[in-house]
């Protein structure tokens, strides 16, 4: 049984993993993939053979990444005023 899967992030491979866990039939594939902008993204998994490498079968996710920016508060100045 073929273990092997890669990862593409926007079309462009970012990984292989060949160290798929089996639970109960069922293979279980994991990769880390940084995310540095905002932006719409799709990640693809593709089941490979070894090389020459032939997919098998292939799924895809899309998925948007907001930037948060901080909402700043501004109050109105106090002034004091003091006589001598």
């Amino acid at each position: 049984m073929n273990t092997d899967v890669r990862f593409k992030l926007n079309g462009v491979e970012v990984g292989i993993d060949t160290t798929a866990t089996n639970i109960n039939y069922e293979y279980q594939y994991q990769s880390n993939i940084p995310i540095a902008n905002a932006g719409i993204y799709t990640v693809e998994v593709e089941d490979i053979s070894p090389p020459p490498i032939t997919v098998r079968s292939t799924a895809s996710l899309q998925f948007q990444v907001k930037l948060l920016v901080p909402k700043i508060t501004l109050s109105q100045p106090t002034l004091h005023s003091s006589s001598m």
